[in-house]
């Protein structure tokens, strides 16, 4: 595997990607999933609806680009995505937001910044599972909906690479309690094939639930705008927001 080493320099990975935005006091930092295709793109419909008021990136994972080295373990992943979220951030609140299995990165990222003294304003899971939920129907499930896009992934070496071995990092990883307000964004349609009753993603500790519109992917793609929507309704009832029926903005 193509691993990094502990010391390497934040600034040898690719940078984060802007969306939208300007100049604006709340940075949104979007994580994607670890499954590719891992791409940047899958945020723009829910960083459109909040490109007025925001600035939003989509932070790409160590070594899912080409040439670019793995973290050797998660220490060194979190220390990479720290140095990137705080310095783009440069002292504005910040919102964590990971996608998919991009909510484990996210969540432990929240809880490494809580350590360092820098804890985000607000963490966003959106349809992240708990691994131990990805079992039977639903794994199934998802393996059926990644292999349509295989032919997309002609040209993805490197992410295809990257899974496993981020796979093996959170192999035996759990989420931890954390002081960071959480809300888990959770899709209302099950995907073809699913035939449990309980397929719906959930999260453990202290956390909010909105369901929104789709099933796992759509709710990105068609109805991203109104997943958008609903992270902009639960962050105006955190602290220091703004009176209910506001204008769409983030805090």
């Amino acid at each position: 595997a193509r691993v990094a080493a502990p010391t390497a320099s934040p600034r040898s990975i690719a940078p984060p990607l802007r969306l939208a935005g300007g100049d604006h006091a709340t940075a949104v930092m979007c994580l994607p999933a670890l499954v590719p295709p891992a791409r940047p793109t899958v945020f723009t419909p829910f960083a459109n609806t909040l490109s007025a008021s925001c600035d939003v990136w989509a932070v790409p994972h160590p070594g899912y680009a080409n040439h670019e080295a793995l973290p050797v373990d998660r220490k060194t992943l979190l220390h990479l995505h720290a140095d990137t979220v705080l310095r783009h951030a440069a002292g504005r609140d910040l919102i964590l937001v990971g996608y998919s299995s991009g909510g484990w990165v996210a969540h432990e990222l929240a809880r490494h910044l809580e350590h360092l003294g820098t804890s985000p304003k607000a963490l966003v899971l959106l349809d992240t599972y708990l691994s131990d939920d990805l079992t039977g129907t639903v794994q199934s499930a998802f393996f059926r909906a990644w292999s349509h896009m295989l032919p997309a992934l002609r040209d993805a070496d490197s992410e295809l690479t990257a899974l496993p071995w981020y796979l093996e990092l959170f192999a035996t990883w759990a989420p931890q309690p954390i002081s960071t307000p959480t809300l888990l964004v959770q899709s209302s349609v099950a995907m073809p094939g699913i035939d449990s009753a309980a397929w719906q993603a959930r999260w453990t500790g202290p956390h909010d639930l909105a369901p929104v519109a789709g099933d796992h992917f759509t709710m990105m793609t068609t109805h991203g705008a109104a997943t958008a929507s609903a992270v902009h309704d639960w962050l105006a009832h955190l602290p220091s927001a703004p009176p209910p029926g506001a204008p769409l903005r983030c805090l």
